[in-house]
């Protein structure tokens, strides 16, 4: 059972140390809030404002995230583990280190993102929009990328191992020569120096 936290406001507080679990949150807003060192574990976000938040070494493992907004969000160095992101929106949201493995973000509108230094492993991105956004040294291992456009994404640095070319839209996108040779040889081609 979720306890429940409804119209709660923390704008332009500063937050430490918090720790929920199982916490239904609703119709709220972290607007300018600096949140740090907090943990919340199978909560639920419900029409969340998370507006230039700047959010540290903080943890949202298994969370679901419905309708939330985050503008000009900067997630520095946060455990978003397994959590899911359902109608949200995320104009110039900035992830720098952390791990958002096994989270899911189908459909999600990400263009113009950046994500540096986060680990991404089998997250879900399957058709999400990250045109014009930059995935730089982040680790794709597994993602599911099947109808994700990828246009003009700058890439430079990830993991792409694993990505299908056939399966995403890759025109504009910008590799390293390293990066290209691994997906060259993803698509099936014999790659030889001369």
């Amino acid at each position: 059972m979720h306890t429940q936290l409804p119209d709660f406001d923390w704008e332009d507080q500063e937050l430490s140390d918090l720790s929920y679990d199982h916490t239904r949150f609703t119709d709220g807003t972290l607007i300018g809030a600096q949140l740090s060192t907090s943990t919340f574990d199978r909560c639920r976000f419900g029409n969340v404002a998370f507006n230039t938040a700047t959010l540290r070494s903080s943890a949202f493992t298994n969370c679901t995230f419905t309708r939330c907004s985050f503008f000009d969000t900067s997630f520095d160095d946060c455990r978003v583990f397994g959590s899911t992101f359902d109608r949200c929106t995320f104009t110039a949201l900035k992830a720098t280190g952390g791990d958002w493995s096994l989270s899911s973000m189908i459909g999600a509108d990400l263009r113009g993102a950046e994500f540096t230094d986060v680990r991404l492993r089998e997250i879900d991105l399957t058709n999400a929009r990250l045109e014009g956004a930059a995935v730089r040294d982040c680790d794709l291992s597994g993602a599911l990328l099947f109808g994700t456009n990828l246009m003009e994404c700058d890439l430079r640095g990830s993991n792409l191992s694993t990505l299908d070319p056939s399966e995403c839209s890759l025109r504009g996108a910008v590799i390293t020569w390293q990066q290209s040779i691994d997906l060259a040889t993803a698509m099936g081609l014999d790659v030889r120096p001369d």
